[in-house]
């Protein structure tokens, strides 16, 4: 199975929108989210279980594949403001498309990079 660099995207983003502060979220309410409806289930469920992995996501798992989202980490939310926006995402992928694709946090460094370049920071 194959990470998809959108799909990380809009479920960091579609979880932002949609998870308030002390609120949690099932696998049903993440799958029926309209930032979700562009992917399969199967990669929406397989990007939370990578995301979660990746310490971005604070996921506990229950019997029977259910699971529940408690919220967004911090490291999570530093890729997310890295990523978020449309020109800078876009660049990253660009980037990380030149060698065939790149991990999560080889993405976040290409986007830390082009959000140094964008504020004059380089």
């Amino acid at each position: 199975m194959r990470l998809k660099q959108e799909c990380i995207r809009d479920v960091l983003l579609g979880l932002e929108e949609e998870l308030d502060y002390r609120q949690s979220m099932d696998r049903e309410e993440l799958l029926s989210l309209d930032r979700l409806s562009s992917h399969s289930a199967e990669d929406s469920l397989y990007t939370v279980s990578k995301l979660r992995e990746a310490g971005f996501l604070n996921v506990n798992y229950y019997l029977g594949g259910n699971f529940r989202i408690f919220g967004i980490t911090y490291e999570g939310h530093q890729f997310l403001e890295n990523i978020r926006d449309p020109e800078i995402w876009a660049k990253t992928k660009s980037a990380a498309g030149k060698v065939g694709g790149a991990s999560i946090h080889v993405i976040g460094e290409i986007a830390l990079s082009y959000v140094r370049q964008t504020l004059g920071l380089n």
